[in-house]
């Protein structure tokens, strides 16, 4: 029962002083406010549902029951079939995407100057005049093909603060690119002069076509990121000198001298350079940088100082060959440490650093030694792993652990540190025990396990549970009091009317043929998904907590009289849709079509 406790202090103050209510005016008091509660919900959830949406035209968005919830809109008709006189592009429109579009601006005003996200196609290319884009947007994205000069001063109004560009190589004019813009993207056909681009701009991003040396006189005076630098001339660090996120590209072929990068940097992305052609030594990098990340595939040996001090985060997906030699050759500052698939050295006690608080490792080969792993440890994934766990092989200060899908190995009680939340257990596929899995662990996961559970093998911490492949019986008692989510893959078993904990609030099945007995899914589940074989009258089967039903395929074709009051939206296959709408009962049902 709702506590409306509050309304009644009102009214007892108020006739303290001598205002008199009566019974009716009371209800009514009470029943307005819940009935405007229930109108913004109501209306807060058509908006989510219909923020998003597409449609062939204008024409056929005017026909749409709840358009006035439409914010972000694509319109995938082809030039005069979207919009007209008589059909203009709606008022309330935030986000507009017109991927097949190709036309003059000739109807005046036809973007809404309520637009503020506009992103053409990579058909368009056609010539802009000033005012044929609105004075509101602020994000402006063309497409491929968009390659039109700049003609007038005007063309991108001054209110746009971002700018993506496909194909665009024009020359750019003084003012063509107005004040106030402050993120510039250039496709990979550009490659002419960037000195008329104002200072506002912070960041540019370049093709991989963009060549041309860099001169400090020449970029905007505020220009603190740069991605995609490829330019055929040696950088310089007076070349860039404010910048402090640099990302090179692919083309980028020379090699990093004292004074290549500028003195103030903090984010180094080299993922994308030539591992073959590059080296990192000591001193080239400066002492302000906080994140690294190395030439994907990096074969060279990595050697002690030639990492800054109070580097925060370093990405390795190198080579196979990649090495690293010393003790301490990764700063003690380092909070994230990820190493990709093809990383196999052996790590030795004391290599990791001491405040790592992230570790992803690579092809990990060799057993977990005690104390390998530092204390501060919080979450741990495993990309290849295979190996053995031994008690106290893993700090007590984790959080999460991934394992990976070839991990087969039997875990013993204990093993696992006895912090956990979160516990992705991957290829594991062996009985659990009581204590296998620790009683703090809360998000569980089990992609490959497929073995008999029984009372007690899961902890009562846990709030929710993932299966792929398991597919046995569930018995009562089984899953733990207190579970609010649970997701089946593969599961196609029977379960008992008292097995799903009265707790669980979301249940999502996918491939499950079974019939459902009346009176098995608890009356405190809220969002159900019945999966693609789910074909049986939903008379008794759906519980009265309900709030959101999804009847994602084509096969099923009962009657959707029985769907109890408390369902706010419904999700259905639109082959099914007409066919069924008819035998809804349900008052105030938003039906989304899937």
């Amino acid at each position: 029962m709702e506590n409306y406790s509050f309304l009644f202090k009102i009214i007892k103050i108020k006739k303290e002083a001598n205002f008199e209510i009566s019974n009716e005016k009371l209800f009514f008091k009470i029943w307005r406010n819940k009935y405007i509660l229930n109108e913004i919900n109501y209306h807060l959830r058509l908006y989510n549902l219909n923020y998003k949406k597409k449609f062939e035209n204008c024409q056929i968005l005017y026909e749409f029951i709840y358009k006035d919830y439409v914010k972000d809109l694509t319109l995938i008709g082809i030039d005069e079939n979207i919009f007209n006189e008589q059909f203009k592009i709606p008022c309330g429109i935030l986000k507009l995407s017109l991927p097949n579009f190709n036309r003059e601006f000739n109807i005046p005003n036809i973007i809404p100057s309520t637009v503020i996200h506009l992103k053409f196609g990579d058909r368009f290319n056609k010539l802009l005049k000033p005012g044929n884009i609105p004075n509101s947007i602020k994000y402006l994205e063309f497409g491929e093909n968009f390659n039109q000069p700049l003609t007038d001063t005007g063309v991108i109004p001054s209110s746009v603060e971002t700018i993506k560009f496909g194909n665009f190589n024009q020359i750019l004019k003084k003012n063509d690119i107005p004040f106030g813009v402050r993120s510039i993207e250039f496709g990979s056909h550009f490659d002419k002069p960037i000195n008329n681009l104002p200072w506002s701009i912070t960041s540019i991003k370049f093709g991989n076509r963009y060549g041309k040396p860099f001169d400090a006189t020449s970029l905007p005076l505020l220009l603190t990121t740069i991605s995609g630098f490829s330019s055929k001339e040696p950088l310089k660090n007076y070349n860039i000198p404010s910048v402090t996120y640099l990302q090179f590209d692919n083309f980028y072929s020379h090699k990093l001298e004292l004074d290549t990068l500028p003195n103030g940097l903090l984010h180094l992305d080299l993922s994308n350079v030539v591992a073959s052609n590059f080296s990192i030594e000591k001193g080239v990098l400066p002492k302000t940088l906080q994140t690294l990340k190395l030439p994907f595939g990096y074969s060279r040996t990595l050697v002690s100082g030639t990492l800054p001090p109070d580097l925060k985060t370093l990405y390795c997906y190198c080579d196979s060959n990649f090495k690293f030699e010393g003790d301490d050759v990764f700063p003690s500052s380092i909070t994230d440490l990820r190493f990709g698939n093809d990383f196999s050295q052996h790590l030795n006690k004391g290599t990791l650093p001491s405040n790592l608080r992230y570790l992803e490792l690579g092809r990990c080969g060799q057993p977990l030694l005690n104390d390998l792993l530092p204390r501060k440890l919080e979450s741990l994934k495993f990309v290849v792993f295979n190996q053995k766990i031994e008690l106290n092989q893993f700090p007590n200060s984790l959080k999460e652990i991934t394992f990976s899908y070839d991990f087969q190995q039997i875990l013993d009680i204990n093993v696992l540190p006895n912090q956990l939340v979160k516990l992705n257990l991957g290829g594991y596929n062996h009985s659990l025990e009581k204590g296998t899995i620790p009683n703090s662990v809360k998000i569980l996961k089990f992609e490959s396990f497929n073995q008999i559970l029984k009372v007690g093998d899961l902890p009562n911490s846990l709030t929710s549970l993932e299966f792929e492949k398991f597919d046995h019986p569930i018995q009562s008692n089984v899953l733990p009091v207190g579970l609010k989510t649970l997701i089946f893959d593969d599961f196609n078993s029977n379960f008992e009317i008292d097995s799903l904990p009265n707790t669980l609030t979301f249940l999502k099945f996918n491939k499950y043929k079974q019939l459902i007995k009346p009176g098995s899914l608890p009356n405190s589940i809220e969002i159900l998904n019945l999966g693609y074989y789910f074909n049986q009258p939903l008379k008794d089967i759906i519980p009265s907590s309900i709030i959101s039903l999804k009847l994602n395929n084509s096969f099923f074709y009962q009657e959707l009289k029985d769907l109890p009051n408390t369902l706010l939206i419904l999700y259905i296959n639109k082959i099914k849709m007409d066919s069924l709408l008819s035998t809804i009962q349900t008052k105030n049902l938003i039906v989304i079509k899937k």
